[in-house]
């Protein structure tokens, strides 16, 4: 097998419908042969199985990043490449292998103004808190696209700030206390901050994003010891990822 270029959509989802067998098989304590299916992908694309095994490797590390957990002997490899991890994480998501009865996958909608985002936020948390489920994180945007006002403004993804929202259970993830008051809705509130601000072309997914409270929002930003602050943040919120 000879084939070492770019993967094709083709064999993206041919090897996520192949994980999602295994992943069905160890929820079911079912064994399977890897190997056999890794030589069933050979077959059918000039791409050796070797190579499939470690994009299965790649799968599972889009796995954890949905909330997941990846399949037994395959760990997690996150060398895949920036125009190839958006495409595993629709596949995966929209395979439904993650789901179970009692989880939400959150969905990446189209890009938002702010103002038009805010108008929604507490629609989708009252959902999201009366079903009782666990919601796993939606992808977000790598890169936030920009609008222009009176100043340039960049769009949110929707349900990266409700997950980080609803995720924070009303506690400020920066000093640990309660959100300072409710809304009108009965909802706690916080506010949601990127540790790698957007302007300075931080990602808009859960995994640069915190609810704080408003004190700490503007510490984030302004306090002479908000380095600190961030540090903190990275070693208390496990999800977070540096740059």
């Amino acid at each position: 097998m000879s084939n070492e270029g770019l993967w094709s959509e083709e064999e993206l989802k041919a090897s996520v419908e192949a994980y999602a067998e295994m992943y069905r098989a160890d929820q079911a304590a079912r064994r399977v042969n890897k190997a056999q299916m890794y030589r069933d992908l050979e077959e059918r694309f000039d791409r050796a199985n070797k190579a499939f095994e470690r994009r299965m490797q790649n799968i599972s590390h889009v796995v954890t990043l949905l909330g997941g957990q990846y399949v037994k002997g395959l760990k997690p490899l996150s060398h895949i490449g920036a125009n190839t991890q958006p495409v595993l994480e629709r596949l995966v998501i929209e395979s439904g292998f993650l789901e179970r009865e009692d989880t939400i996958q959150a969905n990446t909608t189209l890009p938002l103004r702010l103002e038009e985002a805010d108008e929604r936020v507490s629609r989708l948390q009252n959902e999201w808190n009366k079903s009782g489920k666990t919601v796993l994180p939606p992808n977000g945007f790598i890169k936030a696209e920009e609008y222009e006002s009176k100043t340039i403004q960049r769009k949110r993804c929707l349900e990266v700030k409700v997950w980080v929202l609803h995720n924070s259970n009303g506690v400020c993830e920066s000093c640990g206390a309660d959100a300072p008051f409710s809304k009108e809705d009965n909802i706690p509130y916080l506010e949601v901050h990127h540790v790698v601000n957007l302007a300075d072309d931080g990602p808009d997914t859960t995994e640069n994003a915190v609810a704080v409270c408003p004190n700490c929002h503007r510490a984030l930003h302004l306090a002479d010891n908000k380095g600190q602050l961030i540090e903190n943040l990275y070693t208390s919120v496990k999800r977070l990822r540096r740059p």
